[in-house]
């Protein structure tokens, strides 16, 4: 296809193109810059799925969906997660999220105040993988190295030292570092922490800051298998139960 931009030539991260759809993005010149033969079986923002694109919210996840006690809303917001390839993994990002949006200030506001002692206010933390920041591709690093040391992430490119650091490997030891310190945080505030490692890829590193992270040793949960994450969550659920029926 004429005009069409090849993965590997496509910067990662913030660029000056417009946010759109697949098929919404373009060069300079006018250029597509989506795949147009995409893998239906390919991961969410894989360079070759369906709806890979570029622009400023590239990577941006999911939105938020606030607080709801109707079940039909809750449980489409999970059938429509998606997955994405590129940028890594914050934990401690994901756990100020979930902070905000139980607590009752802005920019949600639909939480109780943590003086009410008639509510509960529990967080369930899951990760599938260790603490990370991907590195930038070769190409990128040779455009400017200076700037593209890493993926675009919440944090920005590791250039810009908002984790002390412009090396991508080195930046998962702070964020398991503010891991440990936002989940205290948390806590602090009186809510309640569960958390689950999932998979084969949460090594022993992440496993130990997941189970200092929650609440009291039996409320992590490590699920190597689908089968075991179901079974995590049917223990949290009668945890909760059993909480709310003391009360």
């Amino acid at each position: 296809m004429p005009g069409y931009i090849p993965p590997l030539l496509r910067p990662t991260g913030r660029s000056g193109e417009p946010f759109g759809g697949a098929g919404s993005f373009t060069s300079a010149d006018g250029l597509p810059l989506t795949d147009p033969d995409p893998d239906p079986g390919a991961p969410i923002g894989s360079p070759l799925a369906e709806g890979y694109t570029q622009g400023p919210n590239k990577a941006c996840p999911t939105p938020i969906t606030p607080l709801t006690n109707v079940r039909a809303t809750a449980q489409d917001s999970i059938d429509n997660l998606q997955s994405f390839y590129d940028s890594g993994t914050a934990i401690p990002m994901g756990a100020v999220w979930g902070w905000r949006v139980l607590s009752p200030g802005e920019p949600f506001t639909d939480g109780v105040p943590y003086t009410d002692n008639s509510v509960n206010k529990v967080m369930i933390i899951m990760t599938d993988g260790d603490n990370n920041i991907e590195p930038s591709t070769p190409l990128c690093k040779q455009t400017n190295p200076g700037r593209y040391t890493s993926d675009y992430t919440g944090y920005g490119y590791t250039s810009e030292l908002r984790l002390g650091t412009s090396n991508a490997f080195d930046a998962a030891d702070e964020l398991n570092a503010r891991l440990a310190t936002v989940c205290q945080k948390i806590k602090d505030s009186g809510i309640t922490i569960f958390t689950i490692t999932f998979g084969d890829a949460a090594d022993v590193t992440i496993q130990g800051y997941m189970r200092s992270c929650a609440s009291l040793p039996a409320n992590y949960f490590h699920a190597p298998t689908g089968d075991q994450l179901q079974t995590a969550f049917q223990a949290i659920g009668a945890q909760l139960t059993q909480l709310r029926i003391a009360k």
